[in-house]
């Protein structure tokens, strides 16, 4: 039996997955999802300090376009592993396209090593998802290789800018899917601030404010469903709607993520 519990319409609050939950978080019914207790306290806090030491910790740039070139900004994200936003618009034999998928598989290993004898939390999530939804659930292999699946995203409170500007996550436009979502696995969380913030719409920008990164899209933007996510919690949201991270005066933000995507009547797809 799953259970329910919810203060807010767009959010519904679960013991545990199910099928129905998803279809109302594709169909744009609610906004996100939450799963408490879904990594237990003990592998918090390894994975925590696993990430947060990680000697190739690295800034995680968000790609923008302005005048038709690629301008890559930093919103206080950090990244421990090589994600797929840095192989966009390279062709195959790029050295960083081929460094991605070389690395692919070490990444997904040395999350599972860490982890041990829990699972991964991205096996967990990929493994559940495989068993309720109808389709199934895959590791993504868009260009027919093996991607990753798993990253570890730290926000320090000294990095993050004061509330974040809203922004969507992109994907190269070959790559046809019907939504693109995301799975985050929080393992440390500030003690005051750092919420999640998700809007249930698109502003509607003119070309010109398209192409200035440094438009406020809350101008344009109605209020947010906002949440505070607890350590353990798994949370997935919609990544084509805006969403952003508040600020926090001290403390360390730490998940792993992975985004997940849909394709009607195919296998859900994961990849970070």
């Amino acid at each position: 039996m799953v259970l329910y519990f919810t203060m807010n319409k767009m959010v519904v609050t679960t013991t545990k997955l199910d099928q129905k939950t998803l279809d109302k978080l594709i169909s744009g019914k609610i906004l996100v999802i939450r799963v408490p207790n879904f990594v237990s306290d003990k592998l918090c806090a390894r994975l925590s300090t696993h990430f947060l030491k990680h000697h190739e910790i690295r800034n995680y740039g968000h790609e923008i376009y302005v005048n038709g070139k690629k301008k890559v900004l930093f919103y206080g994200v950090k990244r421990i592993g090589y994600p797929f936003n840095l192989t966009y618009g390279k062709s195959s034999n790029d050295p960083i396209k081929k460094e991605y998928y070389v690395r692919a598989l070490d990444g997904i290993r040395e999350l599972r090593k860490v982890s041990a004898p829990f699972p991964s939390p991205i096996d967990k999530l990929r493994l559940e998802l495989d068993e309720l939804w109808k389709d199934g659930a895959n590791i993504a292999r868009f260009e027919n290789k093996m991607m990753l699946v798993g990253m570890g995203r730290v926000i320090n409170h000294e990095d993050i800018q004061d509330d974040e500007s809203p922004h969507v996550d992109s994907l190269p436009p070959k790559i046809d899917l019907d939504g693109r979502f995301s799975g985050i696995i929080y393992l440390k969380v500030p003690p005051v601030g750092g919420e999640l913030e998700v809007w249930n719409q698109f502003p509607n920008l003119s070309k010109k404010e398209k192409e200035n990164y440094k438009f406020n899209w809350r101008e344009k933007l109605v209020s947010p469903t906002v949440i505070r996510p607890k350590a353990g919690e798994l949370v997935l949201i919609n990544t084509l709607l805006p969403h952003a991270v508040k600020s926090f005066p001290n403390g360390n933000r730490v998940a792993v993520q992975s985004f997940i995507g849909y394709k009607k009547n195919k296998p859900l797809q994961l990849w970070s």
